[in-house]
């Protein structure tokens, strides 16, 4: 079954202006972001009101097109590793190491996290272990504060 909108709907009109004020944005920015098609209605608003804030510099607009996921708040959840959806798969995510290690909370699909340098452990079980890095970072938006993941 496939949904059809009208091109009178909300939905469509909202979605065509925030195309059009996005392609206005990358003009002004000297930026493109190849996958804006594929961007999520939330990333594409973001990056907007990002656009309109003139404390975010254009490192940090480019940074923000590009992280890996984002949410408003102090803290962000990051997917978890791939090992763990394995049958004897495990991980965890972790800050630090030795006695100033801290560990993260499991969520949902994920872990919650601060700002911070977090290490994501995947095991399968048997021989396979591999270790990711994730970047958090606080952006202050239009006096909001928003977590963003690299």
């Amino acid at each position: 079954m496939e949904i059809e909108f009208h091109s009178d709907s909300p939905w469509k009109r909202e979605q065509e202006s925030t195309d059009a004020r996005y392609t206005r944005v990358m003009a002004a920015r000297n930026t493109t972001f190849k996958a804006w098609p594929e961007l999520s209605n939330e990333r594409k608003q973001l990056l907007l009101a990002a656009y309109e804030d003139p404390k975010i510099s254009d490192t940090q607009f480019a940074k923000l097109g590009e992280c890996a996921t984002f949410e408003k708040g102090p803290e962000v959840v990051i997917p978890r590793h791939h090992f763990e959806t394995l049958s004897r798969g495990s991980g965890s995510c972790r800050k630090g190491n030795g006695r100033s290690v801290v560990w993260a909370e499991r969520v949902r699909d994920g872990y919650l996290v601060g700002p911070g340098l977090w290490i994501l452990q995947g095991k399968d079980g048997f021989s396979r272990k591999k270790d990711v890095e994730w970047c958090i970072e606080h952006v202050t938006i239009n006096g909001e504060l928003w977590t963003v993941a690299t």
